[in-house]
């Protein structure tokens, strides 16, 4: 990290030295562009990996656990009785941590499966507020069924995850 960012500095003021890290970095390219009769280097864009970062595939897989582990109760397959605080606390967490790990993946899954997380994360909440408010046996399955179903999509996500990652290494 601490590299990473001398390098960055590097590359913004220059360094000592008369070399700057884009000039012999591989992932910068230079090119010159005239404005007002001068010449300036400015780096090309830099070529995003489409590999996820490491963290990714671990977090789905554990909030997939917990989908189905919520889909269980909520299909009343685990009686525990309701509401938990486990349960208000996945309702609040799953939407931002899906979305947010989902857009790690948008090089190296398909879109649609990312839509479909997503749209199974808000459905889960928007059917999850009004069953901590009233419990109804159908709107409870709903959830269940929603919650297995986002389950399903994150393996799935993970799996791809991996997939690409070791696609990008090499290790088939």
């Amino acid at each position: 990290m601490v590299r990473q960012l001398g390098e960055a500095v590097d590359l913004i003021v220059g360094s000592p030295r008369g070399t700057r890290y884009g000039d012999s970095h591989p992932t910068f390219q230079r090119s010159r562009t005239v404005v007002d009769d001068r010449s300036v280097d400015h780096p090309a864009d830099v070529t995003r990996s489409d590999r996820p970062p490491a963290f990714v595939q671990p977090v789905l897989v554990l909030v997939a656990a917990l989908a189905i582990f919520e889909g269980y109760h909520w299909l009343n397959l685990i009686p525990t009785g309701s509401p938990r605080p486990t349960e208000v606390i996945f309702l609040a967490a799953v939407v931002p941590l899906t979305t947010g790990l989902t857009r790690r993946l948008e090089g190296a899954a398909p879109r649609s499966l990312c839509l479909t997380a997503r749209l199974a994360s808000v459905v889960l909440l928007f059917l999850g507020i009004p069953e901590l408010i009233v419990s109804d046996v159908v709107l409870t399955r709903a959830l269940g069924v929603t919650s297995l179903l986002l389950a399903g999509v994150l393996v799935a996500l993970a799996v791809v995850a991996e997939t690409a990652e070791r696609r990008g290494t090499g290790n088939l």
